[in-house]
């Protein structure tokens, strides 16, 4: 081979790469923009979405989805979350909780309980009357008070004694499990702990 036919094809070898990485950065800028694109429209999207749910009410309970959703925590798609026979816009406008079927022990009843506990035992504090522990709550709702305070879950037993004596009635409690009091004073506890959004 000559010396001109070596510079010719080392030429041609330049331009072909030349042409080539021109091609291949001008289709990955492309992709790069459509992406950028995607990324905007899915973001629109999600607020479209959003929008929607505030105006849609799929089960025609009178509760638009996004509430049932994050406010309510029921179901868009039932208008009777709980199945207990009363929609869930009624319970809540008396009040009620939608997700807790009438005469159950839920979450939310053992939360007002124990509010109600430490509200009562706050004031009789305040007002110079001393922890209403030894007069008023057997030795069982005793153990549940001192379980509690130093961190862990009390025993199902000890729940049962500490929401009769709070006024619960014996067929709520007679109608849960103790694996189903354990768990939801589990999760009362949890919810208690993790700081509202």
């Amino acid at each position: 081979m000559t010396d001109k036919a070596v510079k010719i094809g080392f030429g041609f070898f330049a331009v072909t790469s030349l042409f080539f990485g021109v091609v291949s950065i001008n289709q990955k800028i492309r992709i790069a923009g459509v992406d950028a694109q995607n990324q905007g429209n899915e973001s629109s999207s999600g607020a479209f979405d959003e929008a929607r749910m505030r105006v849609l009410d799929t089960d025609e309970d009178g509760i638009d989805d996004w509430s049932e959703l994050n406010v309510h925590k029921t179901s868009p798609y039932l208008a009777d979350s709980d199945s207990d026979g009363v929609s869930d816009a009624l319970e809540i406008k008396q009040g009620a909780d939608p997700t807790c079927p009438e005469g159950r022990v839920c979450g939310s009843d053992i939360i007002g309980t124990l509010e109600q506990i430490q509200q009562d035992i706050a004031r009789e504090e305040r007002a110079g009357e001393g922890s209403p522990q030894a007069a008023d709550f057997s030795p069982e709702s005793q153990a549940a008070l001192e379980t509690l305070e130093a961190g862990t879950i009390p025993t199902a037993e000890q729940i049962r004694s500490l929401l009769r004596d709070s006024g619960v009635p014996e067929e709520e409690l007679s109608g849960t499990s103790d694996q189903d009091l354990i768990q939801l004073f589990q999760e009362v506890a949890e919810e208690q702990q993790t700081p509202s959004q």
